[in-house]
């Protein structure tokens, strides 16, 4: 039977937070709820936790190349936000450990490996900043230990342009091996994962992860919200699943849906985009996706479009009370009302089925069902503002 333990890495003040030292910023934040998640399923699992964390002296080597981070004492080198609280709500418990290290790689002249040893874990599951420097130096670390090694791409972040190469860096190396694993992988492997989801939910483990990390989960991000409108006007007579297995090819093929970018798309880029094959070759949805890009802009010299799109359910989720698929609804009022709205300022494949579907997969409506373990899940963050 596999030994798991996940080590978080460099989640400080100094590495998350705006103010940071040596901030990776919205990138890092993101992924909090996330590592956050993990953490839970981890600790109901009996499962390690580390919290590896760089801890400097005030004239440490480092700063000769980086600025100043993580003193050892100082507000910088605490666990940022919700992590934070986390770790102080469970540290007294025998397998949550602290690991302060000197260096980049979490294993160098530090205990981890022993008390990895001596919990006889043959797997680590790797999470944090920066994804190019700390997460890929201890991902080959762990590796060059004999340590099965699982990093999540959902959850790291940097502070350069080079997360995608470092990602693909990490695959490549530790593939080679046959020791790596993608998230969604893992999400349907460990434990056999006993959990109940909604009925909807099939065994393929990108859905899986999509269902559990993100879907209902409440989103603010208007760039976001705008990604997620656009492939919800793709998927129009199509199942999800097509699309999620094309999400990373959409999102190249793109620009990674920035508006600015995406509005200025000429006939020449329609053409080189019909050719792509790692995307959905519609014409139409291709050009309304530029259109919508434009009228995007135009809407976000009134107000941001987060507000707009939220202020259909008053600013915050609605919540729902379905026990079983068949009872959940595939348009609303609302999504009527947002629909129309949308249209009229020159929105184009955003009927009001399209509508309810995006308001489901953003949080503006929880529809999961009420014994999915998202359910509750998503409850509390339902309380949240923009």
């Amino acid at each position: 039977m596999r030994k798991d333990a996940l080590l978080i890495i460099d989640m400080s003040n100094d590495f998350v937070h705006d103010q940071g030292g040596l901030s990776a910023g919205k990138p890092a934040q993101k992924i909090v709820p996330f590592i956050v998640e993990l953490a839970d399923q981890f600790n109901e699992m009996g499962k390690p936790i580390f919290f590896c964390m760089d801890a400097h002296e005030p004239n440490d080597a480092h700063f000769k190349l980086w600025p100043v981070h993580n003193v050892k004492g100082t507000w910088g080198a605490h666990l940022y936000g919700s992590l934070g609280e986390w770790y102080a709500t469970h540290k007294q418990e025998q397998k949550v450990h602290f690991i302060p290290k000197p260096e980049y790689d979490a294993f160098i002249r530090t205990n981890l490996d022993q008390l990895l040893k001596e919990y006889k874990v043959d797997t680590v599951h790797l999470v944090g900043v920066c994804t190019d420097i700390c997460d890929f130096l201890t991902a080959y670390g762990a590796y060059s230990r004999g340590y099965a090694t699982i990093a999540y791409k959902k959850g790291m972040a940097t502070f350069t342009d080079q997360h995608e190469r470092f990602l693909a860096h990490m695959h490549a190396i530790l593939k080679q091996q046959s020791l790596t694993k993608t998230e969604a992988d893992h999400v349907t492997k460990r434990c056999e994962d006993v959990k109940q989801r909604c009925s909807w939910v099939s065994t393929d483990p990108d859905y899986v992860a999509y269902h559990d990390f993100e879907w209902g989960r409440p989103t603010y991000d208007s760039q976001e919200l705008f990604e997620l409108l656009c492939l919800e006007g793709m998927q129009a007579g199509l199942s999800w699943i097509t699309i999620l297995k094309r999400r990373s090819s959409f999102r190249q093929a793109f620009d990674r849906f920035d508006p600015k970018c995406m509005s200025a798309y000429s006939e020449q880029k329609i053409e080189h985009l019909m050719k792509n094959k790692g995307i959905i070759r519609n014409r139409l949805k291709i050009k309304a996706m530029i259109t919508n890009a434009q009228m995007y802009l135009a809407l976000e010299k009134q107000q941001s479009f987060s507000d707009f799109l939220w202020s259909f359910t008053g600013g915050t989720p609605t919540v729902h009370h379905y026990k079983e698929a068949e009872a959940i609804p595939t348009s609303s009022n609302e999504s009527l009302l947002m629909s129309k709205a949308l249209k009229k300022r020159g929105f184009k494949f955003v009927g009001e089925t399209i509508c309810y579907a995006f308001m489901q997969a953003s949080g503006m409506v929880n529809d999961h069902e009420t014994g999915c373990f998202c359910y509750a899940k998503c409850l509390p963050a339902q309380n949240k503002v923009n």
